[in-house]
């Protein structure tokens, strides 16, 4: 366990758990769920008991910190390789990255366009 010393309060995840957490997270149903539900909180009671099938026990809460946690490192790495076009060191420390890349990378905040029916109207966009 490279994680060093656990803590007992149960805040530590293991690699397994966040990769399971991941995994719920990439899942087609939840990521619908996450771009059309206001209230994200029934999104992470979904986690929760996703997680509790594989024998995690993590509350709503717990997967709702980890993932804007995850999200935030992810967005820190993906800058980072953005700015200095760097040799991909901060991707080695982060190795969730092209995991979350596959769930983050191709999600605007706005639902996209739809680029083939609407370039010749791409003015408008620029």
């Amino acid at each position: 366990d490279m994680s060093g010393p656990k803590m007992n309060r149960g805040q530590t995840w293991s690699r397994e758990e966040v990769q399971c957490l991941i995994d719920i997270w990439s899942d087609d149903y939840i990521q619908a769920q996450l771009s059309t539900t206001h209230k994200n909180s029934y999104v992470y009671a979904q986690f929760s008991k996703r997680l509790r099938e594989k024998g995690i026990e993590r509350s709503a809460a717990q997967c709702r910190i980890k993932a804007k946690k995850l999200r935030q490192e992810y967005i820190k790495v993906r800058d980072a390789l953005n700015k200095t076009g760097s040799s991909g060191k901060e991707k080695d420390k982060f190795p969730w990255f092209d995991d979350l890349d596959k769930i983050l990378g191709t999600k605007p905040v706005i639902e996209p366009v739809d680029v083939v029916e609407s370039h010749e109207n791409l003015s408008v966009y620029l």
